[in-house]
């Protein structure tokens, strides 16, 4: 089964406690002689080294991530994300071909040189993480968050749920999927995203309710949340407008945001949740506004079950219809 791109890097320990922990061995280290003990604790730095060197080397590049989330990794590294890490790579490189010189070095120096050289070459050689340690440090810090982002497959057609605080739409996302949810976090928000998966006829198709992004207009959103919208736009899919039927939220609060999905130019149709307990006349509104959009709407409820199977169907035609798919069954 296909992963997140960050999932599988091995996430290294903060520089400062691998500094400590390069301390702590380097006075455990032994040999049969001072030179010994000098080469064995040069071999500690190396190994540090190398440990950041392979980390950095195992970052998919720019070109090697989808666009969705090659747009994840800006949101939370930056725009010159590819570059810090080229940059911390040559520089930690170059602290391994030093550390390798010195190795020679201390292999046929003189035994009352021994100890002067080799502090030379411990500090040296680690200079290159220490002076660095602050921009490692985010670059860790950075893929540690990507590595544990609930993982949404670019490559499923894909359903994004959209809608007011409260009207229910991780309730929606949970009634139509046919597993249970994944819950994480996302760079874009400080609430968690769920991502469920709905076997249709199509084959499977992917779910997604996004707390905090798709529920007010553009003009209420921070710059970080503007480019988290345009993450999503990158999808291959349809949004999903879910309404409150009841009294909690005004028709003018929920247009607001639903005139802001629609700006987003993606194929949409609508829900109306809460029927069991809606108001009539609100509905009655919503089904005009609605209407006057060109957009399918389904009348739900997951409390008990109404037209979710309908709502289902909707998805599909509009699915097949704007992605060209055929049933698989």
């Amino acid at each position: 089964m296909p992963r997140s791109p960050f999932e599988g890097l091995r996430i290294p320990s903060s520089p400062t406690l691998t500094l400590k922990w390069a301390s702590q061995t380097m006075l455990k280290v032994g040999g049969r002689d001072r030179r010994e003990v000098a080469l064995a604790r040069l071999s500690v730095c190396v190994k540090v080294l190398d440990y950041y060197i392979s980390f950095l080397n195992s970052i998919p590049t720019p070109k090697e991530l989808h666009p969705f989330y090659r747009e994840m990794a800006e949101l939370t590294l930056g725009s010159d994300w590819p570059e810090e890490v080229e940059k911390l790579r040559r520089k930690l490189v170059v602290g391994r071909t030093i550390s390798f010189k010195f190795y020679k070095e201390l292999s046929k120096t003189p035994m009352d040189r021994i100890g002067k050289l080799e502090k030379e070459a411990v500090g040296r050689s680690l200079s290159f993480l220490r002076r660095n340690s602050t921009a490692v440090e985010q670059i860790v810090t950075g893929f540690s968050k990507l590595s544990k982002l609930a993982f949404i497959d670019p490559s499923l057609p894909t359903v994004i749920v959209a809608g007011l605080p409260n009207v229910g739409k991780s309730s929606i996302v949970a009634s139509l999927s046919s597993a249970k949810l994944e819950i994480a976090s996302y760079p874009f928000t400080t609430k968690d995203i769920h991502v469920g998966h709905l076997e249709t006829k199509l084959g499977k198709v992917q779910i997604v309710d996004t707390p905090g992004l798709l529920d007010r207009p553009n003009s209420e959103r921070n710059i970080i949340e503007k480019k988290a919208v345009n993450a999503l736009r990158n999808l291959n899919g349809v949004i999903l407008f879910a309404f409150d039927g009841t009294e909690a939220t005004t028709v003018s609060e929920e247009l607001n945001v639903f005139e802001e999905v629609v700006k987003l130019n993606k194929p949409s149709l609508a829900c109306i949740n809460k029927m069991d307990i809606a108001s009539s006349s609100k509905v009655k509104r919503l089904e005009e506004l609605v209407k006057e959009k060109g957009i399918r709407l389904v009348k739900v409820s997951c409390v008990n079950g109404d037209s979710l199977e309908e709502l289902k169907v909707a998805i599909e035609d509009e699915l097949s219809s704007y992605l060209g798919l055929r049933p698989i069954f």
